[in-house]
């Protein structure tokens, strides 16, 4: 009994002593927070640098979409201007490719010319299929923009070293219905 006694004294005790509280919650919480913090801005990084790319593959089809001629002189800028508006969230090599889709006979989409900054990436018929595009009218012609970026966040927090971000954005040309190219 005396035992136990004692014991519920030093619990007590322990209860109603305050000193090394607050050190004691920090260390449980600190890395919790840190952990949160850090994901939260991981999470944010990815965000803003899906959207970056999201608005620069806009940007280049637009940009195609208003020309009536593609010339090489066009195509290099294009690929300048695509590059430097993900510049500053890619960390690996930028892919932009910019494409022109027509429906010539009513039986389905296929790739008219096709142009990227990487030898090989450029588009051709078979890859249309997964790329979610809509069926392009007889005799009408679709422009097809592509930016692939690698982005490595800073922090490897939620165990993400490095993504892929693509986005495709397609608009009709706006002054003709297909737009020629004298490459």
């Amino acid at each position: 009994m005396r035992l136990w006694h004692r014991f519920h004294q030093t619990i007590a005790r322990f209860r109603r002593e305050r000193a090394g509280t607050a050190a004691t919650e920090f260390a449980i919480l600190f890395p919790v927070m840190m952990f949160a913090y850090l994901g939260a801005v991981t999470a944010f990084q990815a965000y803003h640098a899906q959207n970056t790319v999201t608005r620069g593959t806009t940007a280049i089809v637009d940009l195609v979409s208003r020309q009536n001629l593609i010339t090489s002189n066009f195509r290099d800028r294009i690929f300048d201007v695509g590059e430097a508006l993900v510049a500053d969230v890619s960390t690996g090599e930028v892919t932009v490719i910019f494409t022109s889709v027509i429906n010539p006979s009513g039986d389905g989409n296929e790739v008219d010319w096709s142009y990227a900054n990487i030898g090989g990436a450029e588009l051709e018929t078979d890859d249309l299929d997964g790329l979610d595009i809509p069926v392009v009218p007889t005799g009408e012609s679709l422009i097809v923009g592509v930016i692939k970026i690698k982005h490595t966040p800073r922090f490897d927090v939620l165990d993400v070293s490095e993504m892929d971000m693509t986005y495709v954005s397609f608009r009709r040309p706006r002054f003709m219905m297909q737009i020629p190219t004298t490459i």
